[in-house]
């Protein structure tokens, strides 16, 4: 069995990459809501990482369904090992919508360039 990062892409690790870097971002925040088990808290930084991948990806010219089909990928991985912390998680399908809303919105802003 490949371990979760082979499975990606060289264009789908940039963007998981990507949203790992997001975290650097939220770091404090990110931690207590861990500690305080704040689920809902936690699923709004990941959004918020998201948002920062998106970002980052299209500077470097990375398509943002990359991320999308890297999220897709990792969660059916996590699933198969049965991974305990999917609370934490936006389900997929929100999360993807988001991730399409992010790039309209990174697309029509006036300051944003890529």
């Amino acid at each position: 069995m490949a371990t979760r990062l082979q499975q990606l892409n060289a264009d789908e690790l940039v963007a998981i990459i990507a949203h790992e870097l997001g975290h650097d971002y939220v770091w404090d925040e990110y931690e207590q809501a861990r500690q305080h088990e704040d689920d809902h808290r936690l699923q709004e930084l990941e959004l918020r990482c998201d948002g920062i991948a998106i970002i980052a990806m299209a500077r470097l010219g990375v398509g943002s369904e990359h991320l999308v089909s890297a999220l897709t990928k990792l969660a059916r991985h996590n699933k198969r090992l049965g991974t305990p912390d999917e609370a934490r998680y936006v389900p997929l399908e929100q999360r993807a919508r988001f991730i399409r809303a992010m790039v309209v919105l990174t697309a029509s802003s006036p300051g944003f360039t890529r």
